[in-house]
């Protein structure tokens, strides 16, 4: 998940769904395990959301098709295909009778729209914005509203249905990142790249309540507690931030890591029922509660390209992968099965690779796992607590990995030499 981060939930079941390259994900967030992909779009998908019945998804992609599948369905079934805007999508919501669906987007034209979800049928002109608009929300209650946001600095309200443009606030001086209502519907927030929060009615679009520099970064996500008393915030500051909805005052701070690194930047959140979910910018999916603000109670870690190596220690009955990107992940196969990353030295590197290039061959050893990558290195990593040990350059790039059964001698072979290692020397 990296370019588009977004994530929602089943209304009643454990299920967290979201976009991850052509694939829409839905996991069990309390057994990460139990995971299903839908593979119906041909482009990149962008967004995803369960209908609040719980029976349909609405997905969307890059080239601007919207897809209504089934969920109850076993064959997921499409519903319909529609073809909202010649250019991406970039979020969508449903309203809460599952009958309308409003997306934004990019394009030329009309970039916000609602439609019927089984027809298709438009359910008003939605004019307003100039530049790319990159959230929106439908008022889960009646009367019926939208909001949205963009990269014109500007929130814009509708009413309807059939909706029409109200009226636009342009109390942002950046990027509306995130636009969400309350779910009882009596407010409204954007947050924006300018460490802005501002609170509207949820009525009337008025703003009400505003916090300038509520983050020390830009703030990337919003999202309301079930019962609407509580806000979240996801901010490039590596941090989440709960704010009472009434006074907009800091109520916890929630930090992802005690040693945050560049990917730890949060890009998304939402709040279901007792847990908060956030996505951080390496793609690492953090499952929160209240009662323990000061790390995740949580993680789903997993690869977000290609696995192209993997080994298996047998004795302690761990799994380990490599990714093209560079990314190690260990699994203890025969316990909790939870994905942890084994973490490069490279702090600046986004996804916490361990490899700065594909990794090409993975074998484990007495006391080590050993990996060759295509940054023409070969790393030792501790196999009792998975850190960094030592690492040597490759004469070449490196096209496999092996090691003798009845001797401590390890064999890389290069583009340019075969090379035989015992311990860490050549």
């Amino acid at each position: 998940m990296h370019e588009y981060d977004s994530e929602d939930f089943h209304a009643r079941l454990p299920l967290l769904i979201y976009p991850s390259g052509k694939f829409v994900v839905v996991k069990n967030y309390n057994n990460p395990s139990e995971c299903f992909v839908y593979r119906g779009h041909a482009a990149t998908v962008t967004c995803a959301k369960f209908a609040p019945n719980g029976f349909w998804v609405a997905s969307a992609d890059i080239t601007g098709k919207v897809r209504i599948w089934s969920w109850d369905n076993p064959e997921h079934l499409t519903k319909l295909e529609y073809p909202a805007f010649a250019a991406a999508v970039y979020d969508l919501d449903w309203d809460h009778e599952s009958k309308k669906i409003t997306v934004c987007g990019d394009g030329s034209g009309t970039i916000v729209k609602c439609f019927v979800w089984d027809s298709g049928n438009s359910a008003g002109e939605m004019l307003g914005h100039n530049k790319r608009v990159l959230s929106i929300a439908y008022k889960p209650s009646r009367p019926f509203r939208v909001m949205s946001g963009g990269e014109d600095m500007k929130t814009v309200f509708y009413q309807g249905p059939p909706f029409k443009l109200d009226h636009s606030n342009a109390t942002h001086s950046n990027f509306v990142n995130c636009v969400r209502y309350a779910p009882n519907g009596s407010k409204v927030a954007s947050v924006g790249t300018d460490k802005k929060i501002q609170l509207y009615d949820g009525a009337s679009g008025q703003p009400t309540v505003d916090v300038a520099n509520a983050h020390e970064g830009g703030i990337y996500g919003v999202a309301f507690s079930p019962d609407s008393t509580r806000f979240v915030t996801a901010s490039a500051d590596k941090t989440l931030k709960v704010w009472n909805a009434e006074t907009a005052e800091p109520v916890a701070l929630l930090s992802v890591s005690a040693d945050p690194q560049l990917g730890d930047a949060q890009v998304s959140t939402s709040w279901h029922k007792e847990n908060i979910i956030s996505v951080s910018l390496n793609g690492v999916i953090n499952l929160f509660t209240m009662d323990n603000t000061s790390a995740p109670a949580s993680t789903i870690v997993a690869h977000q390209t290609g696995v192209s190596a993997l080994a298996v220690d047998h004795v302690n009955d761990t799994m380990y992968t490599g990714s093209i990107e560079g990314v190690l992940i260990h699994r203890d196969i025969s316990g909790d099965n939870v994905g942890r990353k084994i973490v490069g030295a490279d702090k600046r590197n986004i996804s916490n690779a361990a490899h700065g290039g594909k990794v090409a061959g993975i074998v484990v050893t007495e006391e080590h796992v050993v990996s060759v990558g295509w940054d023409d290195r070969i790393r030792w990593t501790s196999k009792a607590d998975k850190s960094f040990v030592t690492e040597q350059t490759l004469v070449g790039q490196p096209c496999s990995l092996s090691k003798s059964n009845v001797s401590d001698l390890l064999l890389v072979v290069t583009n340019q030499e075969i090379a035989l290692y015992r311990g860490f020397d050549k």
